[in-house]
């Protein structure tokens, strides 16, 4: 673990600490473990009027936080668990393993991905509904991942935290200093 050490060597203590760790102490999460249960369980109770927007048509058009989908959510239960920001306590500060799709950020002047978001599905964030805060994860790399694809899922293993992170793309309830990633499988 020398060589590892001396090659994080100018990074911060906490950085470090991540990624020094061997990728047998990452436990894998599901999205739903990062939902309070009953936000989860609203989600996956959406009012009928959100199956009859059609994709592209003129009710999938944005015209307000959340387009025609926010009308068709009404202000119930499932239309609070779509924009809510609430975490799950007990993961903060936790070595965790997540699938994903990748929403790049920012890169670096070698073509290194240094910040972007996970979502739990492709298009997530492009397309609405977009998933809520408590569904996404703001990850940052100090050293720079690579990117392939946002086509492509991933694992991505680092240490989540509670930290609420907002930009013109998303809103995130998590962000992830990042160990490693690697291609999904199952």
């Amino acid at each position: 673990n020398n060589g590892a050490s001396s090659a994080f060597a100018g990074l911060p203590e906490e950085i470090r600490e991540v990624l020094e760790q061997p990728e047998s102490a990452f436990k894998e999460l599901e999205w739903e473990q990062l939902a309070p249960a009953d936000d989860w369980e609203a989600l996956q109770n959406p009012p009928s009027l959100i199956g009859e927007i059609t994709e592209g048509g003129f009710e999938d058009r944005i015209s307000g936080p959340l387009g025609s989908l926010g009308a068709a959510a009404g202000s119930g239960r499932y239309a609070q668990a779509l924009s809510s920001a609430r975490v799950v306590g007990e993961l903060d500060g936790s070595f965790s393993k997540i699938p994903g799709f990748i929403v790049p950020i920012e890169f670096s002047e070698d073509n290194k991905l240094m910040e972007f978001f996970l979502v739990p599905y492709f298009g997530a964030c492009f397309h609405l509904p977009p998933p809520p805060p408590n569904q996404i994860v703001h990850v940052t790399s100090a050293i720079g991942a690579d990117f392939e694809s946002v086509y492509d899922p991933v694992w991505i293993l680092g240490r989540l935290k509670t930290a609420t992170k907002t930009n013109h793309i998303a809103t995130a309830a998590y962000s992830m200093d990042l160990h490693s990633q690697t291609a999904y499988t199952e």
